[in-house]
């Protein structure tokens, strides 16, 4: 269940809402004990957010012959049912569900191979999450090929791969190009020229790309 509340009052640590229907009977049939919060701060969709989204939009409808205008509703459809949340419009909506928006339709390409007209690290907000699908898929960050290089940026040395365990170590997706050129030239510099950063592998990583131990002794 996905409600809009008014926020009443707040401290440090502390929100009191109001909500507009009575969830008494819903929270205890259900035993309700966590809930999710997405701060709305009233700033609405940017020019940029905007046709960052319009763009991937038109780059999977060229990919899968569709109409764009369909495509947009198709998609905005199957995300509001994976987020659970209500219809929204790309003409106010608020930044947050823009940026999540726009993300998931970075994923959507990632994990179909749709070729886009830009770089999906220049159109990304949440490098973090672009990065993880990369390694997720074995997609080079930087050139969106497949078949990808998990590259260590934090070295494992002259340790044995597969005897230790990969988890909490820093990695970068890349292609055999970039891979070679990150230990033949600056890695921090092509780091920050391309906006990436690396991310530390976690259990469900390593035991998808089956690097190494991925269970933490």
């Amino acid at each position: 269940m996905n409600l809009l509340a008014d926020v009443v009052s707040y401290g440090d640590d502390t929100v009191t809402l109001r909500l507009p229907v009575d969830v008494r009977r819903v929270m205890l049939q259900r035993e309700v004990r966590q809930c999710e919060v997405r701060l709305d701060d009233g700033r609405t969709i940017s020019g940029e957010q905007r046709r960052k989204i319009y763009a991937t939009i038109g780059d999977i409808a060229r990919w899968s012959g569709d109409d764009p205008e369909w495509i947009k509703l198709c998609l905005k459809w199957r995300y509001c049912i994976a987020a659970e949340r209500e219809e929204f419009s790309l003409s106010d909506t608020d930044m947050s569900t823009a940026s999540d928006f726009l993300g998931y339709l970075i994923d959507f390409c990632l994990r179909w191979n749709v070729p886009c007209s830009d770089p999906l690290y220049e159109r990304c907000e949440d490098i973090g999450r672009y990065i993880y699908r990369c390694v997720e898929r074995r997609i080079c960050a930087i050139t969106g090929r497949e078949g990808a290089d998990i590259h260590h940026v934090d070295r494992v040395g002259r340790r044995k791969r597969a005897e230790i365990c990969h988890i909490g170590m820093r990695v970068m997706p890349l292609c055999r190009e970039w891979h070679d050129r990150v230990h033949a030239e600056n890695e921090q510099q092509i780091y920050q020229d391309h906006h990436l950063e690396p991310i530390a592998l976690d259990a469900y990583l390593g035991k998808r790309l089956q690097i190494g131990k991925y269970n933490i002794e």
